[in-house]
């Protein structure tokens, strides 16, 4: 069977499918058709063993990270994985007789050798997994919107750093460590060793998809509300030199501040200074610390500081931020610290109970 693409080309397919990037987005990042995608991977299990195994040795998957991969578009997450993947993770990926080539009938030392190889990994992720299973923090959740795979971080610096979890259409939890390859076989042990184990991580999944969905909720009531003002808007940031610079406000910002000071159950101040322009400034200050909201005359800013007020005392929104904090208190954190509690039992044994494909054919 002939190449069905070159083999820089099959290399990359191979590469992104054995980390977890579905087929539609592979064919995206290496710009080819779909078709492309599951041609290759026919090839990759069909054909001879040891023409794939030539095509994915270690120093050319090394070669295509560091030269490649890194123009692709990808998260950091997933050039975090394609820079761990070796040789054998794609041989064991795609290839059934993988076990048989490498040597089935290796000595029971080399055996438990590679077993206690697999179990540092799985380890590894066990200890990913502990740290990413974190309740995000209700303030940082303005920055939540619909969008399918928004990210929601839990902090400012997770804003900047791999995606910790997302959050669907459909209100679905996933976290990124459930992409890993190992991630399957991790949780055939863990279930072995805690049979509750799915249902558990399913409940605090779900309770963190209400917690998204009730602080979206708390958000759009802002916003509408604003909205119905029909104040006009102004650019924040805008050089006063500017000849677009006036009077209005600042309608994200002051919508996010007000939903701050509501989840963190904190009376605003405000203070006025006036710009060079003549313009008043509204100060608002909040957990944050300060910001301006708005500009203009005093009458505008006196509605704003009131809408300020109206919103901040809702009895409806405090309602619903009570709920949601209650949820994260009595559900959600004693859920959380009882999944990381059986984690870390895990971690301080360094070897799993049950079984998993891969332990089975180290064993064979």
């Amino acid at each position: 069977m002939e190449l069905p693409a070159s083999p820089k080309r099959c290399l990359a397919i191979a590469m992104l499918r054995a980390v977890g990037i579905i087929q539609k987005d592979t064919a995206r990042y290496t710009r080819c058709a779909n078709q492309t995608v599951v041609d290759v991977e026919k090839w990759l299990r069909e054909q001879d063993y040891h023409s794939v195994a030539r095509i994915c040795d270690d120093q050319s998957i090394k070669k295509m990270v560091a030269t490649e991969a890194i123009y692709w578009g990808l998260e950091e997450e997933v050039l975090v994985r394609l820079d761990r993947l070796t040789q054998d993770d794609i041989l064991r990926h795609y290839r059934t007789d993988y076990i048989k080539q490498r040597g089935s009938k290796d000595t029971n030392l080399v055996s438990q050798k590679r077993l206690a190889t697999h179990y540092q990994r799985l380890c590894k992720l066990v200890e990913e997994f502990s740290n990413r299973l974190r309740i995000p923090e209700l303030p940082r959740l303005h920055l939540l919107t619909l969008e399918s795979g928004t990210p929601i971080p839990h902090s400012l610096s997770d804003m900047f750093g791999p995606v910790i979890m997302t959050y669907g259409d459909n209100e679905a939890v996933r976290l990124d460590v459930e992409g890993e390859f190992l991630w399957d076989y991790l949780k055939e042990h863990l279930i072995a060793e805690f049979p509750e184990f799915s249902e558990n991580l399913g409940d605090w999944k779900k309770g963190i998809a209400i917690i998204a969905k009730r602080c979206h909720d708390i958000i759009k009531t802002i916003a509408d509300g604003l909205a119905e003002k029909r104040w006009d808007a102004a650019e924040f940031g805008l050089s006063q030199d500017s000849k677009d610079y006036g009077p209005g406000v600042y309608c994200n910002l002051l919508t996010v501040s007000i939903y701050q000071c509501v989840v963190d159950n904190y009376l605003p101040q405000f203070r006025r200074t006036r710009d060079s322009r003549g313009l008043l400034l509204l100060d608002m200050e909040g957990p944050w610390g300060q910001r301006s909201v708005v500009r203009g005359g005093s009458p505008l800013l006196d509605q704003v500081e009131q809408f300020c007020h109206d919103m901040v005392g809702d009895e409806a929104i405090k309602k619903k931020v009570r709920q949601t904090l209650s949820l994260v208190k009595n559900n959600l954190e004693p859920l959380q610290e009882s999944i990381k509690r059986k984690l870390q039992l895990v971690l301080e044994r360094g070897t799993f109970k049950g079984s998993c494909q891969i332990c089975s054919d180290l064993a064979s």
